[in-house]
């Protein structure tokens, strides 16, 4: 079993993410997750894209999102959401 690591910094326009697999490393950029400009479905629709061919989402096991508007509330639910959702298995 694997317990990979997703580490995510996403501002407005673009979002670089990295993928830690054991030794293993592996970063990409995809669009912006902005909860200001998307709902939790739209941002669950662009990361399963994105990840569709690089990892399995029951292999992850722990996601580190950082963004922007995380100091509000309301948004921070929505990344929240989207995550759990995706990541089930993720703290």
């Amino acid at each position: 079993m694997t317990n990979t690591t997703i580490i995510a910094d996403s501002g407005s326009t673009k979002c670089q993410w990295t993928i830690l697999d054991g030794k293993k490393k592996q970063s990409f950029q995809t669009q912006g997750i902005s909860p200001y400009f998307m709902d939790a479905a739209a941002i669950q629709l662009l990361i399963k894209k994105s990840f569709e061919k690089k990892v399995k989402f029951e292999n992850i096991k722990k996601v580190h999102f950082y963004g922007t508007g995380l100091s509000n509330a309301s948004n921070a639910l929505i990344i929240k959401k989207a995550l759990q959702i995706l990541f089930k298995k993720a703290t």
